[in-house]
């Protein structure tokens, strides 16, 4: 009888999270498989910031919606996927009044996600046809 891997939910996360004894670590899950998000490097951190300020700036300025930095979204009633882009978007029609506690029940418009070094192409790829089959344009 062959082994079968666990299959992990937004829930199981939101548990790991908040009993982590480890702050450098998140995670995020692909169709149930777990994924461990380290620390960015300073790089990453800066470049996210000047995506995210300048996102803001011109979102803020016309009433468009809600800028997000690694904010945890899964996509409505599957709760196996969940990503933390380094930057989103969620346009003003499909964003709550108000920010939630908790990871956002949809995927954002618009979502930045930085390559690292140690990330290889299909990885970045699999991430890329995620956001996209859940919504993300």
């Amino acid at each position: 009888m062959a082994a079968q891997e666990r299959v992990y939910t937004a829930d199981d996360i939101w548990r790991l999270e908040v009993a982590n004894e480890n702050p450098l670590e998140k995670y995020c899950l692909i169709d149930g498989e777990l994924c461990i998000k380290m620390a960015p490097s300073e790089l990453h951190g800066e470049t996210a910031n000047l995506i995210a300020h300048y996102l803001t700036g011109f979102v803020l300025e016309r009433g468009l919606g809600r800028v997000g930095v690694e904010v945890g979204y899964h996509p409505p009633g599957d709760r196996s996927t969940l990503l933390l882009p380094d930057v989103s978007f969620t346009s003003k029609a499909r964003a709550a009044k108000r920010a939630r506690p908790g990871y956002v029940p949809l995927m954002p418009d618009l979502a930045v996600e930085l390559v690292s070094s140690s990330q290889s192409l299909a990885q970045a790829r699999r991430k890329a046809e995620t956001y996209l089959r859940h919504g993300t344009a």
